[in-house]
Formats: structure tokens, C-alpha cells, sequence
């Protein structure tokens, strides 16, 4: 049909996935396509589709800082090279704190943490790495220039946070 490539490729793949079963024995006989089929016409199955060796993911780190000034929380822009370029993000870094470590990260910072709350755990999923993060959300006593400092509803409405930082954006 002209104009519906896409559904064309969805069948296609459809297809794929309930007959010729990559990980699996093919149902060859259930196949509208069995007569021009070159793996089964040639006693190929076993090799054709050809299957995609896993990628091993890559294992990180994180702790998030969900830092609050006066109403106000702080979030920077991810450079434009990286993971999740030009997407903003909660201050993070790439180990996982325990709450009583949290105070030396602040101080290089130039910050002090009033209070500390544990936000909860996160573990997200990309295609070649994987995030297990630990978030805390800190009441602080001062902003500093390392951060942009923003109202909770411009976080919603104006600033592109990844879905990675979801459920800590969520405990704002």
C-alpha cells in the first residue's frame, strides 16, 4: 500500500517475532511468506535471522543530589558530547554515597546541607550502561555559581530532565 511503509515494517517485524522466533525454533508452517522464504527454501533456519550477540551494559554509580535553596533547585546542563547531551540534569556524582558522606561533596561545593533526606534508590536502564542511583534531597543553606538554581515549576515546564532523573524530579 503506498504511503504506509511504516506499517509494512511493523509486519515485517511482526512477523519476525512470532514465526520466525529468533530465539527459538521457527514456525515456518504458520508463514504466509514460506514459499519465497530463502532460510527455509534452503535449510537455513538455523542460521537465519541471523541473531545479535548482547551487548554487555556497562555497570555505574550514582548518587543525585536534589539540592533546595528557598523554593529553589539546582540543576545543570549536561554537556553536549555526553550521554543525554544538552539535557539538564540534578547535580550527581559517579559513585554511590552513603548518607554520611554526603557532607564532603557539599563542601566542595561550597555548600552546607541542613538537611539530608535519603529520596530513595533508582536503577535505570540505556543500551549499553546501566545506573544503579541513590537520590538525597538537601535542604542547603546558600546557592553557588556550579548550579543553576530554579523554581520546582520551571523543572516541570522549561528544562528537559531525562527520564533517568524521573523519579527524583518526582520528590521534588
Amino acid at each position: 500500500m503506498p504511503n504506509q511503509a511504516g506499517n509494512f515494517n511493523e509486519g515485517l517485524m511482526e512477523l519476525g517475532e512470532l514465526v520466525c522466533i529468533p530465539n527459538g525454533e521457527p514456525a515456518c508452517e504458520k508463514c504466509p511468506l514460506q514459499e519465497i522464504c530463502i532460510a527455509k527454501n534452503e535449510n537455513l533456519t538455523d542460521v537465519i535471522p541471523v541473531r545479535n550477540q548482547k551487548i554487555k551494559r556497562r555497570k555505574e554509580e550514582k548518587t543525585v543530589f536534589l539540592l533546595e535553596f528557598e523554593g529553589k533547585i539546582a540543576i545543570r546542563k549536561r554537556d553536549k558530547t555526553s550521554l543525554l547531551a544538552n539535557m539538564y540534569e540534578f547535580p550527581n556524582i559517579d559513585k554511590k554515597l552513603k548518607k554520611n558522606e554526603i557532607k564532603t561533596v557539599l563542601q566542595s561545593w561550597g555548600l552546607i546541607g541542613n538537611q539530608v533526606e535519603k529520596i530513595g534508590m533508582h536503577h535505570h536502564v540505556f543500551s549499553h550502561i546501566e545506573w544503579n542511583m541513590i537520590g538525597y534531597k538537601i535542604q542547603v543553606n546558600c546557592i553557588n555559581s556550579a548550579f543553576m538554581w530554579v523554581k520546582k515549576e520551571e523543572i516541570l515546564k522549561k528544562y528537559p530532565i531525562p527520564a533517568a532523573f524521573m523519579p527524583f524530579r518526582d520528590k521534588m
